[in-house]
């Protein structure tokens, strides 16, 4: 994921930046959204290359120093963003009409990052016994340790379901579609 404020480049141009959008459709966009206007040195190709490298290096201590302060952008460690996942980023949110977006190295960071941000501390959630155990898992003993509830129903509950609703101040309700293991449709 990318840090926090997006690094800029020497001219003050974002790390990641999209171009202008002359380009209208989904396949363009898909093909051409979230290309830099401006690459910084580890992405001069033509299109954003498949970046592969875990760490990155500065020419020197001031680099690192104007790095390190936002005035220069750069990439420190894969783990923290790296060329190509930000044009992914980018190319998602432009398809989506959407400010950003932010992709994640797994489906389980994906889900605890969604709903550590979602339900706060007293919410509720609903989720049902056919989706991922250790998602399931998490919500049944980690989320109470921070103050938030769950009822876990079978996806074809809807008894169960309207019955959560009616009892709980439900903050969100997590199903997977199709759902694991079992490939159901909800």
């Amino acid at each position: 994921a990318q840090s926090a404020q997006t690094p800029q480049l020497k001219n003050g141009s974002e790390v990641g930046g999209a171009t202008e959008r002359p380009y209208t459709g989904d396949s363009s966009v898909a093909v051409h959204g979230g290309e830099h206007k401006c690459r910084p040195r580890v992405a001069d190709a033509m299109c954003t290359p498949i970046v592969q490298t875990a760490t990155y290096t500065f020419v020197d201590t001031d680099e690192l120093i104007a790095y390190q302060e936002g005035t220069y952008g750069s990439y420190e460690y894969g783990r923290y963003g790296n060329p190509t996942s930000r044009a992914v980023e980018l190319k998602l949110a432009e398809l989506e009409k959407g400010e950003d977006a932010l992709l994640s190295s797994s489906g389980m960071n994906a889900a605890t990052t969604m709903l550590l941000a979602l339900v706060p501390a007293g919410g509720h959630i609903v989720t049902t016994t056919d989706c991922y155990r250790r998602t399931r898992q998490f919500i049944q003993t980690m989320l109470p340790k921070m103050g938030i509830t769950a009822t876990v129903l079978d996806p074809a509950d809807l008894e169960g379901l309207e019955k959560a609703l009616e009892e709980h101040d439900v903050s969100l309700y997590f199903s997977e579609s199709p759902t694991n293991p079992y490939l159901r449709c909800i």
